[in-house]
């Protein structure tokens, strides 16, 4: 199965859909969507995880500026649902649950689990253009820095390699 990401819009609700892994490959697409909706005056955002089974730093790293950007505007919410265990303790090991709501599969209620929420569904197209993956991998290792001061020795050289690749 390729990775995707599914997304439709209700009301002031985005809502997004992982399937396969979360990782650097969809983080581009899923960042321009997320910030595209905001601008477009989304106030919620919905990410089910219920269908990807682990994620990486950059996909996280998306995750944490998108939640950002919105705990900065008021009565604006980011809820992460469907995790495993393994995937929530990605998000606690690089501290990003204090950002994020975040659900596991168990505790989901039935109302935020429907999933006749895509019954108009889209798919994200994916874009390989290295130049663009390489600047969303930046940011978003910065975000993770940004959002939890502990990811900083984590992170230092990814950051490092990334702007010289960026720069040059």
């Amino acid at each position: 199965m390729s990775d995707k990401v599914l997304v439709t819009v209700d009301g002031d609700t985005a809502f997004l859909k992982i399937e396969g892994k979360g990782t650097y490959v969809v983080a581009p697409e899923l960042k321009t969507f997320c910030f595209d909706q905001i601008s477009r005056g989304i106030c919620n955002i919905i990410l089910d995880m219920n269908e990807c089974g682990t994620m990486d730093s950059t996909f996280m790293g998306v995750m944490a500026g998108v939640a950002m950007r919105l705990r900065d505007l008021s009565e604006h919410s980011f809820l992460v649902i469907n995790l495993t265990q393994k995937t929530k303790e990605l998000l606690e090991v690089l501290g990003l649950t204090n950002l994020l709501d975040c659900y596991l599969v168990e505790e989901v209620s039935q109302e935020l689990a429907n999933e006749d929420d895509f019954d108009s569904v889209e798919e994200l197209s994916i874009e390989k253009d290295k130049a663009t993956t390489a600047k969303v991998m930046l940011k978003a290792h910065r975000d993770l820095v940004k959002a939890n001061e502990n990811n900083k020795s984590k992170f230092k050289n990814v950051i490092n390699y990334l702007s010289a690749e960026v720069e040059s």
